[in-house]
């Protein structure tokens, strides 16, 4: 059986890349769906579901998983709290979360705020999901441990900003201030249609750990939708496994690499470029690249311009490079796993495989594949900061910790 119609239906309703989810979460809600209505075969369910726009919600929310935190990845949320500082005092920060999942991304950035001294009358944030079950568990508040992993600072928040609520089925569970709530309007809707169902511009936008799961068409018409929302002086905040060209786009990266924040190229000029400088991440567009961009400004010389030279072959690791940036994660996957075979331990080969199953969302194995590309190289920042990241996902607070330490060490010509 193959759900080749389902995957295209998906493509064009959300844009969902869907074999970036795996092998079996597709299959597996497939199944659920076909067993929930009886029907016996996967045609006749495509032809349901081409027809039948409340299954393609019922099966969208099958697979929308929510998987968030309050103050996920914890640096984004100072970035943001950095620049507002600067701001003219009265000032109004309009802000929007594209994807908000349960919410707890758009209400961490209201308590970052407010830990910040910024005045609640001055907020205005729109947070925006497909999912109407993300969403109404957004608009009650009431959250249990797994979305407090950030140790002793999560701990520190809820006791400020939550009171406790009756158990849930998991457990523990806490109820988050009104007055927090009250600052994030919740909207359910498709990021195909951000454009019609928003109006900006806003000043900070959060898009994280979605565009890796979009189709190439799917991805630049959200980016294109997200970069028209975006204010002259505004923040565009990805997640850290995004894939975003983010010179197409007329965008620069704002702050800490770790923060993944971008504003316009107008506005803060790119940081310069050095080739042994570690990349960031694989989200920025100049770190799925080996060798230095060539800039597109028009020549000012008046000397007449030298013929261009022959483009030399393409590498392996630079097509999985290229794999990787149009959302082709398998064969990039693949194709690096052939070469390190072939040719042996290579820090590049694995730091950009571990990018690449960190986003189809493996994170055992990006784990396994940049700790490999940090044993290569272990003055690489870029694998430092992915290990952190993954580190806190797993609740390791203190590996996080280490691998920040030295990534900060090396940030200041210390020794790895």
């Amino acid at each position: 059986m193959s759900n080749e119609r389902v995957r295209q239906v998906l493509a064009g309703e959300i844009g969902l890349a869907a074999d970036v989810l795996g092998t079996t979460t597709l299959g597996r809600a497939v199944l659920d769906r076909m067993r929930a209505l009886g029907i016996p075969t996967v045609d006749a369910y495509s032809e349901r579901l081409e027809k039948d726009r409340g299954e393609r919600s019922a099966l969208i929310e099958d697979i929308v998983v929510p998987e968030t935190w309050f103050f996920r990845d914890g640096e984004p949320f100072r970035v943001i709290a950095r620049m507002v500082r600067e701001w003219q005092p009265g000032r109004l920060l309009r802000a929007l979360s594209m994807p908000c999942a349960t919410g707890e991304e758009p209400y961490s950035l209201v308590m970052t705020l407010v830990e910040d001294g910024f005045d609640l009358e001055r907020l205005a944030i729109t947070a925006v999901d497909v999912s109407a079950r993300s969403l109404e568990r957004a608009r009650r508040g009431v959250y249990g441990r797994n979305s407090f992993r950030g140790g002793d600072d999560a701990s520190l928040i809820r006791s400020r900003h939550f009171r406790p609520a009756p158990p849930g089925p998991s457990g523990e569970e806490w109820q988050l201030d009104e007055r927090i709530r009250r600052c994030v309007e919740l909207v359910q809707g498709n990021a195909l249609g951000l454009a019609g169902l928003v109006r900006g511009p806003f000043d900070v936008i959060l898009c994280r750990n979605l565009l890796i799961y979009l189709t190439a068409e799917a991805r630049a018409r959200v980016l294109t939708s997200l970069v028209g929302l975006l204010s002259e002086e505004g923040l565009l905040v990805v997640g850290h496994a995004d894939l975003i060209d983010s010179r197409a786009y007329g965008l620069a990266l704002h702050g800490d690499p770790s923060g993944f924040a971008y504003t316009r190229a107008s506005v803060v000029p790119p940081p310069a470029r050095h080739d042994t400088a570690p990349m960031p991440s694989l989200a920025p567009e100049a770190a799925t690249r080996l060798t230095p961009a060539v800039s597109s400004a028009p020549r000012t010389s008046s000397r007449a311009v030298s013929p261009q030279p022959v483009p030399r072959e393409e590498t392996p690791l630079q097509r999985a490079r290229g794999l990787a940036d149009r959302g082709d994660l398998a064969a990039a996957a693949t194709l690096l796993v052939g070469l390190v075979d072939q040719l042996g331990p290579d820090g590049d080969a694995y730091h950009l495989l571990g990018m690449v199953e960190s986003a189809r969302g493996d994170r055992a194995a990006a784990e396994k594949y940049l700790s490999r590309a940090l044993y290569c190289d272990p003055s690489n920042q870029a694998t430092l900061l992915q290990l952190a990241l993954l580190a806190e996902h797993r609740g390791d607070a203190p590996a996080a910790a280490n691998f920040r330490r030295r990534a900060a060490r090396l940030r200041s010509g210390g020794r790895p």
